[in-house]
């Protein structure tokens, strides 16, 4: 396996879906099935948070390709024929050149984020700092007095946002670097609603400190993709507006992305088991479960690139999100020819194949793609992980198709 594909493993984001299904792998390629990745109605937890429309959504714009475009179009049609995907798009700026759909994805499929997730949650903390909720600066245990005393407590929020946490890897999935983090009994408390988040992450297990070489890691100091770092970003979310985290990202992501259609986010109701909690005890599962009909991934991702060009608050948090705040590499690595480089803030930088470019990324090949030179993105949904290089490479391509 070459370098690029086994980064790979780490590079991509735990998918545990409204139907309880943890991260899978086949052929050793990370791998999502289609009762996780395409989400119905009929499938989802009770307690699940419904996302809501807005009332006036944008509309989607579509033109067709140019000379240039369509060799790159008539490539994504390729792949998605045949590679195992769900969906591909390619967008210049609001317009829609491509968008296909391979069965049983319809228009009407609720397509899985898989830690995509984790970039919303950095968008929904940025709008709290931009609100004056919360500080880059602010350690976690200010908010979270369960964690004072213990390693995860004295990670600030900008060392969370970085997966620099310096709390234990505590990895127990199919992988190394996975990220995922509950044991086989937290797992089977999770599937019936019964995990107490705050006092899982809370735990010696999560929040001690990661042993270095030498010495313990301190926070801020070493990259390490876990999901403990976006699910106690959720939490401080909570404590931090006085909102549940669900109505925060209602408010603050999903209606300024301007949403046409009912949507998904899975929720941690530390309660009661099977009962949907509105009170503050709410905890969104902030490291994946954002379920979006297509057109609004499609929204979303316009919007995320029309935040990143202005001067605003909020911009300049998208724009430093976007750009490397921390190297991927452990100490002693030697890069390999491929491997991808850099984090922002719940945000992938530094991708050798496609330059220029930041990324949402999610477990089995979920993928939006945008970049710092013009207004050209991807979008991928996808079964299996090892093909996503080719997506890299169409993207590239996408990217220089303009005229």
């Amino acid at each position: 396996m070459g370098a690029f594909l086994r980064f790979l493993f780490l590079l991509c984001a735990v998918a545990t879906s409204a139907f309880g299904q943890g991260p899978q792998v086949k052929d050793g390629h990370p791998y999502i099935d289609d009762k996780s990745l395409l989400g119905n109605e009929n499938g989802f937890r009770r307690w699940t948070y419904t996302i809501k429309p807005v009332a006036a959504p944008p509309p989607i714009a579509s033109r067709g390709a140019t000379t240039k475009e369509a060799r790159v179009v008539e490539q994504a049609k390729f792949l998605l024929a045949s590679r195992e995907a769900k969906a591909i798009v390619l967008m210049d700026g609001p317009s829609v050149i491509y968008a296909g759909l391979k069965e049983p994805a319809t228009e009407k499929t609720l397509f899985a984020s898989a830690s995509m997730g984790k970039t919303v949650t950095a968008l929904a903390v940025g709008q709290a700092i931009c609100a004056g909720k919360i500080k880059l600066e602010d350690r976690a245990a200010a908010l979270m007095p369960e964690l004072e005393g213990k390693a995860l407590g004295n990670a600030t929020v900008r060392d969370l946002l970085r997966m620099a946490s310096g709390a234990a890897e505590a990895n127990t999935g199919p992988t190394k670097g996975s990220g995922y983090i509950f044991t086989a009994q937290e797992e089977t408390d999770l599937r019936a609603g019964k995990l107490d988040i705050v006092h899982a992450l809370s735990s010696d297990r999560l929040a001690s400190a990661a042993h270095g070489t030498f010495s313990d890691y301190k926070p801020g100091e070493q990259f390490a993709y876990k999901a403990t770092d976006p699910l106690t970003l959720g939490i401080l979310l909570n404590r931090a507006t006085g909102v549940s985290t669900a109505q925060w990202m209602q408010r603050m992501v999903f209606d300024q992305a301007g949403l046409a259609e009912s949507g998904r986010l899975n929720t941690l109701c530390a309660a009661s088991a099977g009962v949907f909690c509105s009170d503050g005890k709410q905890a969104v599962k902030t490291d994946a479960g954002v379920f979006l009909h297509l057109n609004d991934w499609i929204r979303f991702a316009w919007w995320v690139k029309r935040a990143s060009k202005k001067s605003d608050c909020f911009g300049k948090f998208v724009n430093e999100a976007a750009h490397t705040q921390i190297s991927t590499a452990k100490p002693g690595t030697k890069w390999g020819k491929n491997s991808v480089r850099g984090y922002g803030y719940l945000i992938w930088t530094d991708n050798p194949i496609a330059p220029d470019t930041f990324w949402a990324e999610g477990w089995g090949g979920q993928r939006i793609g945008w970049n710092y030179k013009n207004d050209r993105m991807v979008i991928s949904f996808s079964n299996h992980e090892i093909w996503i290089p080719e997506l890299y490479a169409l993207y590239r391509d996408w990217m220089n198709a303009a005229d």
